[in-house]
């Protein structure tokens, strides 16, 4: 049943990761790029799972959920100062 479905009880059991060793790593990843030199200005690709983990750790995950998720090629804009992340704004793509 997709209603009961938990992350953390399906993927560990296969040598996945818990969404908090997720959310850990991401953070870890980016933080460590945005304090080398020369990166002012980051483009992070990833897929919605891992974008809604970052998210997550700074901000209330309703947010996302009540602007309309995390939708195909959607953009977090955010900026990073003083060794923080700040969310900006969700850019998503228009439907034509």
């Amino acid at each position: 049943h997709f209603d009961d479905f938990k992350y953390d009880d399906l993927f560990p059991h296969y040598g996945g990761e818990t969404t908090k060793q997720v959310q850990h790593r991401v953070v870890k990843t980016l933080t460590e790029i945005m304090n080398k030199e020369d990166h002012e200005v980051v483009l992070a690709v990833s897929h919605a799972g891992a974008s809604m983990q970052f998210f997550s750790a700074f901000n209330d995950p309703a947010i996302i959920f009540n602007s309309g998720g995390l939708t195909n090629c959607c953009i977090l804009h955010y900026t990073y100062d003083n060794n923080e992340f700040k969310f900006v704004e969700i850019l998503r793509p228009e439907v034509k």
